[in-house]
């Protein structure tokens, strides 16, 4: 019985993803005719990039190559990466680099800029 099953599972597997190849065709037919008519440089909202990262995950880096067509490939990946690297529980610190300053060094430099007596 289950081997009437197996050929027919076939065709409908085989039929569907034909259809599916057919629907990808002319989507990404759509897309280049729609693209075309597009300035060259597409400002994405942070709101978008999270839309298009959450539609490319899963997605390898050969796919994402040929699909991707409103930014570069490495741009989606580099946000792709920075939305999955964890976030620092620190707080983005005030101060400005370097040593920071002593009561001497303070001392030292008002003693020096005075005008000396001589």
């Amino acid at each position: 019985m289950s081997r009437i099953f197996h050929p027919l599972l076939y065709i409908l597997v085989t039929a569907t993803k034909q259809e599916l190849i057919r629907r990808i065709h002319y989507l990404k037919s759509e897309n280049h005719v729609l693209r075309n008519r597009l300035p060259k440089t597409i400002r994405t909202t942070p709101q978008e990039r999270r839309q298009l990262v959450k539609a490319a995950r899963g997605l390898t880096k050969e796919t994402l190559r040929e699909l991707v067509g409103i930014v570069a490939p490495a741009t989606l990946l580099g946000w792709r990466n920075r939305d999955e690297q964890p976030v620092s529980g620190k707080a983005a610190s005030s101060r400005k680099p370097g040593r920071p300053r002593t009561a001497e060094d303070g001392h030292h430099c008002a003693a020096s800029s005075a005008v000396l007596p001589g």
